[in-house]
């Protein structure tokens, strides 16, 4: 009997130890919860009150542009690997639109020796349509022209300098005969269905092998992220803090292996 009761009080010490210790453990984590919310609330008001003009002025002085990185068109070769048609580097000035001023107009014709009020009406029919899109305004810049811009790239705004490759048919007179050509995609082309994911701006094959082996040449652009100010003027990545702005390379489009011979070829246009 001794022994039945011992056991029993035992047992009733030993539940009452635990609940007490599930009671503890229960307070514990109820201060742990009420001291997370405390902070949260302290943190939410630090930021909304003592620092929400900082970042309402970060906002709202500046924005994000996604800039379209354009992909090497995939290369034509001969039969023994050498290049029929290649590309060569080229740079193109393009303005968005939406974050361009007169003033930048007024500069960039003088700059670049343009005319002034083709400029402005080319500029005013975009307002209308995609007004943060980079419209190209001079292609194949000269590395003068290119000097010019870069000396002044701190007085003007909403401009971009955009990398563009450029077809080069080394060595070799047969582009237009037998490899075709490129031109920039027309508003009707941009409708079809197969040319889904081009833009405005776009190179595409014209005629001939260009035009056969497209969606092989193409490629896929790829995209960075830059920070404008108010003023459109791009402003350094670290003035929003914490920010990261990773760009996406563009994909180079695949060559493409002809039968041709360059030397047959070359021997053949020079008799």
């Amino acid at each position: 009997m001794w022994s039945s009761r011992g056991g029993d009080e035992m047992q009733r010490y030993l539940e009452e130890f635990e609940k007490e210790r599930v009671v503890r453990r229960l307070r514990i984590y109820r201060w742990v919860v009420v001291a997370a919310g405390i902070f949260l609330l302290f943190r939410f008001t630090q930021l909304q009150i003592f620092q929400g003009g900082k970042w309402r002025m970060v906002a709202t002085e500046n924005q994000f542009r996604k800039v379209r990185l354009f992909a090497n068109r995939g290369q034509f070769l001969d039969r023994k690997g050498r290049i029929l048609a290649g590309n060569r580097p080229g740079f193109n000035l393009a303005v968005i639109p939406a974050d361009i001023n007169i003033r930048t107009i007024d500069q960039l014709t003088a700059i670049l020796d343009m005319p002034a009020e083709n400029f402005r009406k080319k500029i005013k029919e975009n307002l209308s349509g995609a007004r943060f899109l980079p419209m190209t305004i001079k292609q194949n810049l000269s590395w003068e022209e290119l000097s010019r811009l870069e000396e002044h790239g701190r007085e003007l705004s909403g401009i971009d300098i955009e990398y563009r490759p450029l077809r080069s048919y080394p060595g070799l007179e047969i582009g237009c005969h037998v490899l075709g050509y490129i031109g920039e995609i027309s508003s009707a082309e941009l409708l079809q269905l197969k040319y889904a994911g081009y833009q405005q701006g776009d190179f595409i094959g014209k005629a001939g092998l260009e035009k056969i082996f497209e969606k092989y040449l193409h490629g896929t652009p790829g995209y960075r992220f830059k920070i404008v100010d108010a003023q459109g003027r791009e402003r350094p990545p670290d003035i929003i803090p914490g920010v990261s702005l990773k760009p996406q390379a563009p994909t180079p489009g695949r060559d493409v292996t002809l039968t041709i011979d360059l030397d047959l070829q070359t021997l053949a246009q020079s008799l």
